[in-house]
């Protein structure tokens, strides 16, 4: 017993003086201040590649559900879970290389609280822009045009939603799922086998709240690619996708901050030695 304990103070100390080496704290993760373009690629291809799939596959769900399906409810449940699976899979397959963030709200929120550089930030963005572009027009060009009825998972008002109604249940939500992830990636508390799946039904419950309001946006980048591709449509019934659009830039993004403030500043515990640590570590068996 006491050699396993003694065997746990050491990895502990040991993953301290590596994160101290690198620039890090006990309340922050390492930021690469030396990341060069070479050592962002393969995390840059990761978040392109990500969210390609993303929004091909969960997009492409929502669609195939919205014009097969008309029972009430089952459209909402069909998309909800579809986005859910998606980023829980994506999240597993991709966690190790990039933290499968794939969602600008996510990296700017990181960023904020330095949990990662404004390189890294920056370069996350650029390619979950154009792998969500690249994936939501890839969508449009094949699905036929009798799958058009929800203009590619576009998020638009819902009937009777206000401006106000959609702005904050959009910060709310993301603030929400902000929580979610630095909970999940807090390497003190999170379980990684928890990781993907927390993120995922996160966002499923999201989903579930919101898809009546403003169809669930919490990534703007993911929006403006689903609107991109609704202007493809020409039969009249997306001419409306651009209609308060700026609601799906800057609610999420400010719930996103919102959410990375809160946990850090009063949800976050400090560990200041391995003992207390371990004593965590122990309790939570």
């Amino acid at each position: 017993m006491s050699s396993k304990k003694d065997k746990r103070t050491k990895d502990i100390e040991s993953d301290r003086e590596e994160s101290q080496q690198q620039g890090g704290d006990d309340d922050q993760e390492v930021v690469g201040y030396e990341e060069t373009l070479q050592s962002l690629f393969k995390p840059f291809m990761a978040e392109f590649i990500g969210s390609f799939f993303f929004l091909y596959i969960a997009c492409g769900a929502a669609v195939s559900t919205g014009a097969k399906f008309e029972t009430p409810g089952t459209v909402e449940i069909g998309i909800a879970l579809s986005f859910g699976f998606t980023l829980f899979v994506l999240a597993f397959t991709l966690s190790h290389i990039s933290g499968a963030h794939l969602n600008c709200s996510i990296s700017i929120a990181l960023a904020c609280v330095g949990k990662i550089s404004l390189k890294r930030c920056i370069t996350y963005f650029f390619a979950q822009f154009f792998g969500s572009m690249f994936g939501t027009l890839l969508l449009a060009g094949t699905f036929a045009s009798g799958y058009t009825q929800n203009c590619y998972a576009a998020n638009k008002l819902g009937s009777g939603a206000s401006i106000g109604d959609g702005f904050f249940m959009e910060v709310i939500l993301t603030m929400f799922l902000i929580l979610v992830v630095m909970t999940a990636y807090d390497k003190h508390i999170a379980s990684p086998i928890m990781v993907p799946l927390c993120i995922g039904l996160a966002v499923t419950c999201c989903h579930f709240v919101a898809i009546p309001v403003t169809g669930t946006s919490l990534n703007p980048t993911r929006s403006f690619a689903s609107a991109v591709a609704a202007s493809t449509v020409h039969d009249g019934n997306c001419d409306d996708v651009w209609n308060d659009h700026w609601i799906f830039w800057i609610a999420p993004t400010l719930g996103a901050i919102a959410g990375a403030l809160m946990y850090k500043f009063l949800l976050q515990e400090k560990f200041k030695d391995a003992d207390q640590l371990m004593e965590r570590g122990d309790a939570r068996k």
